[in-house]
């Protein structure tokens, strides 16, 4: 491994110098050479000055052998190692790939060895450098939108540079399950595969899980309506009293009421109408979420406090099930790979099931749009006479803030925090809710008024 993604000198090659390992200088040579001991600290394009110590190490050792000469070895040593850092995958000049060609790669290689049967290596071999054609799912429009927020974040929100808070998001078209645009940080992306915080890491949802595991179940099951009324008052478990996000309590108000302001309280106790194994095997068996057993309580299935957390990836797969009418799609992220030979290895095809009735479905995804028309997502509302729906999320100590928000159009999911999780208080507002209008206003540019189907409510 030769850091960014490279697998093997000839990627390396072309990677860092756009031509063939046959055609490197031996300064260039000893500089790909260098990496192999430590990829990450080694790497030329993080880390130039690293290399170049490495380089000069490697070419003095080749010299003490006997390897090359002390003239071969000088003009190495002086020789100006410019780094082109090309996109071995699509072949172009960006200094980067994005973060959806990072999933994209991520998801073939794994394919390949699970349904083609080769090992990771070789897996990897095939995507850089087997002249593989891979068709992804992606909107171009879209994701160079959504880079755009994602990399100038100081244009949509309070950014401080020193204490670099991060975010992510992810956009899928609910009734396909294609992924259409992703972006796993903020600011300007550093190498490929880096972290993707998308996908590779896990947040507590706070209130954002509401809908997946009380109020979507409840209404599925006839627990309750969106107009049954529920007393917002002191909930009490053993010791710990639940408290909702303003100070007292409101008294009797409807689930609706509940879900727009998002009151802890009335969750709580809707999640006991619910059941707490009906909620659990609901959101880990219908919604695919990744919940354990730990997580059968009042505190992780109706305020979101998981043991585990959960990726943005899923959250935004589960919310699209509101706007499909109850069916599920499992996100995917390309169509099909064919080889150099025209053949089709690898063909993603659509896996739907059936989560919830359309009825539930649809009672759900109006109390949603609630939230966005009088509740704590108002911000979100898209001009254009496009309907939103959607629910904010906000987890103890203001550590993670979310947005999962719905469209006629697509389904995006947005959270913001540290890395290593902390308060995020200094942010005024919801900065995900933020992030998320900034991505879907210019996702949606050009798009015709639409409404919501709610034809089962009436």
């Amino acid at each position: 491994y030769l850091s960014q993604g490279c697998n093997g000198v000839e990627t390396a090659a072309q990677k860092y110098f756009g031509r063939s390992a046959s055609e490197l200088t031996l300064a260039q040579a000893a500089s790909i050479a260098g990496i192999t001991q430590f990829p990450s600290m080694y790497d030329p394009i993080l880390n130039p000055e690293n290399n170049k110590q490495k380089q000069e190490l490697v070419l003095a050792k080749m010299l003490e052998l006997e390897m090359i000469n002390q003239s071969e070895y000088d003009a190495a040593i002086t020789e100006k190692l410019e780094f082109e850092n090309i996109n071995i995958v699509d072949g172009t000049s960006e200094a980067t790939q994005s973060y959806f060609v990072d999933r994209v790669v991520d998801e073939v290689i794994k394919d390949l060895q699970t349904d083609y049967g080769v090992s990771e290596t070789v897996a990897v071999n095939m995507v850089f450098s087997g002249g593989l054609k891979i068709y992804s799912t992606v909107d171009r429009n879209i994701q160079k939108a959504v880079e755009k927020v994602f990399e100038n974040p100081s244009d949509y929100m309070y950014y401080d540079e020193d204490n670099p808070v991060q975010a992510a998001m992810v956009i899928m078209d609910p009734y396909t399950g294609q992924v259409k645009a992703i972006a796993g940080g903020l600011g300007k992306k550093e190498g490929d595969r880096t972290l993707n915080r998308a996908y590779n890491t896990t947040r507590q949802p706070g209130s954002s899980i509401k809908p997946l595991t009380v109020y979507g179940p409840g209404f599925e099951r006839g627990a309750f309506t969106p107009s049954t009324v529920i007393v917002d008052e002191e909930y009490k478990e053993g010791s710990h009293i639940f408290k909702n996000s303003y100070k007292d309590y409101k008294g009797a108000m409807s689930v609706r009421r509940a879900v727009e302001l998002s009151v802890n309280t009335v969750a709580a106790r809707a999640l006991h109408k619910v059941g707490i194994e009906n909620a659990h095997k609901f959101g880990k068996e219908n919604l695919r979420l990744s919940l354990v057993d730990r997580d059968k309580a009042t505190a992780p299935l109706a305020l979101g406090g998981l043991t585990n957390g959960l990726s943005v990836s899923e959250m935004t797969a589960a919310y699209c099930v509101f706007a499909n009418n109850g069916y599920y799609n499992s996100p995917y992220t390309y169509t099909k790979v064919v080889d150099s030979n025209g053949k089709v290895i690898l063909e993603n095809k659509p896996e739907k099931s059936v989560a919830m009735s359309k009825k539930g479905a649809q009672l759900t995804l109006n109390v949603l749009r609630g939230v966005v028309q009088r509740g704590t997502g108002t911000g979100a509302w898209l001009s254009g006479g496009i309907d939103v729906a959607g629910k904010t999320g906000t987890t103890d100590s203001n550590y993670d803030r979310w947005f999962m928000g719905i469209t006629p159009y697509y389904v995006g999911g947005c959270w913001f925090g540290f890395d290593i999780p902390k308060s995020t208080g200094m942010y005024g507002g919801n900065p995900a809710l933020n992030l998320w209008k900034a991505c879907m206003t210019e996702a949606h540019k050009g798009l015709k008024s639409k409404s919501f189907d709610f034809s089962e409510l009436t």
